[in-house]
């Protein structure tokens, strides 16, 4: 079964955001960042399951999961499946301040 796949525009300016700062330094790493994304998209609509659940005792985040890029585990995907849609809210930086980025997204 292929699940339908929603990408947020938040998390399409996470990812462009990422890309074009990797690519003031190296546009072909950024181009490969970018590829594995989309690939990592990719295996979303098929195994939406297989990323972690984001710890938290926030209710609205019990369902939200989580993987690495595939290849650059530094880059966390942030989704929700329901149904069968996936739906993506975020690309970060894993070495961010994850849980803060999430609070900031509750004042908005």
């Amino acid at each position: 079964m292929s699940y339908r796949l929603l990408q947020r525009q938040a998390a399409r300016r996470d990812i462009l955001s990422i890309v074009n700062r990797i690519a003031d330094d190296n546009p072909a790493a950024a181009q490969a960042v970018y590829e594995a994304y989309e690939y990592t998209l990719e295996l979303l609509k098929m195994t939406p399951d297989m990323g972690s659940t984001y710890p938290s005792d926030d209710p609205r985040l019990a369902d939200v999961r989580f993987v690495s890029v595939h290849r650059y585990r530094n880059y966390l995907i942030f989704y929700r499946r329901t149904g069968d849609l996936v739906e993506v809210l975020h690309v970060w930086y894993g070495g961010r301040d994850i849980p803060s980025l999430f609070d900031q997204e509750k004042d908005r």
